[in-house]
């Protein structure tokens, strides 16, 4: 009989959320909205539809200890601490791995911890005709998104054919990240989606692809997972530090046959940049979008996040103003993505 599991990616550390996201604090930690973080509103989510015994939640070797006191309802060995980011391939390839390992029949659901949905029960309907095909075989299947702007942050998916009495439809192509004048022909003609970075297929069935695609991350990720006897550590920690680095879209989805995508109509944001978050706060009369204390006069659509301080606009339009507690960011809201070239420059 198959069983549903869940992997909730945590690794990366959000340099385009800072001056919040910090090494030390990485985003998916970060309260953005409501009273909880963002992984816990990812564990939360994925709850409704897997027990957590069957949830394995990957994130960086410095924050395991974080992790398992935040999930202690968790098995501790299905939390797993990664010497070094390796990006998502090798992520979903060590989850597919290990679960394989001790139930060769299981289908495997892979979700970001940065993705801001609300809308539960159709995130569930969703799930159940994902995995309710990936169980068939060699079903590759993603989440898509209607665009409702031009982003050139995101993949961009085209749907092909209609799977009949599925409620899938085949994936004709994947584009990786388009310049903007690519991306608004993509939202014009609207028989594109955005790549949600969801995805769901057979364990044994994404292992196959990576055999076939990525031999490298295949052979150390095998060893790896037959060394996984349920200890506190990821073993083999100096095979994973050799595995290259590549996204699961350029390693596998971009190359295999066929791939379905089941177009999601729940409310979805990728919390990649501040801008991300101005559909998910609150807004005054005068369309400002405010986390926190604000006064505003004479100030239209701005993003303003605040932990502590009252922020005041006055004559000011189209900012970000992100005030923590040792650092303020002020950028023209439409730049907010370019924050990831200040990081280097700075000592934290």
């Amino acid at each position: 009989m198959m069983n549903t599991w869940a992997l909730v990616m945590a690794g990366g550390q959000g340099t385009r959320l800072w001056p919040l996201s910090r090494k030390e604090n990485p985003k998916q930690f970060l309260t953005l909205f409501g009273k909880k973080s963002l992984i816990e509103n990812t564990v939360e989510r994925v709850s409704k539809f897997v027990p957590q015994k069957r949830i394995l939640i990957i994130t960086g070797a410095d924050c395991v200890k974080r992790v398992r006191k935040l999930f202690p309802k968790i098995p501790k060995h299905q939390i797993i601490g990664e010497p070094v980011g390796r990006n998502t391939a090798a992520t979903i390839g060590l989850a597919a791995a290990i679960i394989q390992k001790q139930d060769p029949d299981a289908v495997l659901c892979a979700f970001p911890a940065d993705h801001v949905i609300l809308n539960h029960k159709e995130f569930v309907r969703c799930l159940r005709i994902a995995t309710k095909w990936a169980a068939k075989g060699n079903h590759h299947v993603v989440f898509g998104v209607k665009p409702t702007f031009p982003s050139t942050a995101y993949g961009y998916l085209e749907i092909g054919q209609k799977v009949p009495g599925s409620g899938l439809f085949v994936a004709k192509r994947y584009i990786e990240k388009p310049p903007y004048k690519k991306a608004l022909q993509f939202v014009k003609k609207k028989t594109f989606l955005w790549q949600s970075g969801i995805f769901v297929f057979r364990a044994d069935t994404i292992l196959e692809s990576f055999r076939k695609f990525l031999p490298v991350h295949h052979k150390a990720l095998s060893i790896i997972a037959q060394s996984f006897d349920k200890n506190l550590t990821l073993p083999r920690a100096d095979l994973f530090k050799k595995i290259p680095s590549i996204s699961i879209d350029y390693g596998i989805m971009e190359k295999i046959d066929k791939s379905y995508i089941v177009p999601a109509r729940f409310d979805w944001n990728d919390i990649g940049s501040w801008n991300a978050l101005e559909s998910v706060w609150q807004k005054d009369g005068q369309k400002n979008a405010y986390f926190g204390r604000l006064l505003a006069h004479n100030a239209r659509k701005n993003l303003v996040y605040s932990q502590k301080r009252l922020v005041a606009l006055l004559g000011v339009d189209d900012l970000a103003v992100i005030d923590s507690e040792d650092a303020v960011l002020i950028c023209p809201k439409l730049r907010a993505e370019e924050v990831k070239r200040l990081i280097p420059r700075l000592v934290d």
